[in-house]
């Protein structure tokens, strides 16, 4: 599968994975800096933003599209920066394709299944009357009660687009709530030798050393560690310019590492 998304600059090849719900260029706050000196590349995974849906979701085939863009784009090995399920599709292509792969970071993801937490809010999303909504503010009033947090609804509604005079969900919004089990899980096998960062935020649940150690170097075994004091899940939104030096460190390191 062709994925649609943006890239920016030239030089070694940079890749960021969004999470669930995102689109490319959700990470572009940490990616804009690198533009100068690296191919950045923002690609919409499958089933998200502008690029194709699918009858069914799966990591394998996620990893083979990420494959498809480093090796058409003649641009690998590349560091490959993943957030969330982005990260989850990220270590599972160090795991099929580590050639492509000069590098990874995962921002506050383990390689394991978890348990479920966003079929509320998908419900939300799903019942919304969009044959009614007229406007985002529309939408926003609708799904206040059921997802009262106004940033995430913001986010969410990123996905609401104009089509025909209404409005429609870009996202595979049905697909992802009937194979949201899928995008919870994990599959992956194998070792990736070569370098690993995960970062992970301290008030996440995500993430923890203590736990999730362990089962990462078994996947990883040069996995760094480290934790974000007081960030959240959207690790990259709520701490930035810490998330950026931890990248910058990780970059300068593997400058000419190759796994």
């Amino acid at each position: 599968m062709k994925l649609a998304g943006s890239s920016y600059g030239t030089g070694p090849a940079l890749v960021y994975l969004h999470g669930l719900f995102g689109s490319g260029d959700n990470l572009r706050t940490i990616g804009r800096e690198f533009e100068s000196d690296f191919a950045v590349w923002y690609p919409d995974l499958p089933n998200h933003g502008g690029s194709a849906h699918t009858d069914a979701f799966s990591y394998a085939e996620m990893s083979e599209s990420i494959a498809d863009l480093i090796d058409g784009a003649r641009c690998g090995p590349a560091v490959v920066v993943g957030h969330s399920m982005g990260g989850k599709a990220g270590m599972r292509l160090a795991l099929d394709h580590p050639g492509l792969v000069r590098g990874l970071v995962v921002l506050d993801m383990a390689p394991r299944a978890y348990d479920p937490s966003h079929g509320e809010i998908m419900d939300a999303m799903l019942a919304l009357p969009l044959d009614r909504v007229r406007s985002r503010a529309d939408a926003d009033r609708v799904l206040e009660a059921a997802i009262p947090v106004r940033p995430v609804r913001s986010f969410l509604l990123k996905n609401l687009v104009k089509d025909n005079g209404g409005y429609r969900w870009q996202l595979n919004l049905a697909l992802l709530r009937r194979e949201y089990e899928k995008v919870l899980g994990w599959d992956g096998h194998g070792t990736y030798e070569g370098p690993a960062l995960f970062v992970g935020g301290s008030k996440s649940k995500y993430v923890k050393p203590e736990r999730d150690g362990g089962l990462i170097r078994g996947y990883f075994p040069r996995a760094d560690i480290r934790m974000v004091p007081g960030a959240g899940h959207w690790i990259h939104s709520e701490r930035p310019e810490e998330v950026r030096a931890l990248l910058r460190g990780f970059l300068a390191e593997t400058a000419d590492d190759r796994p």
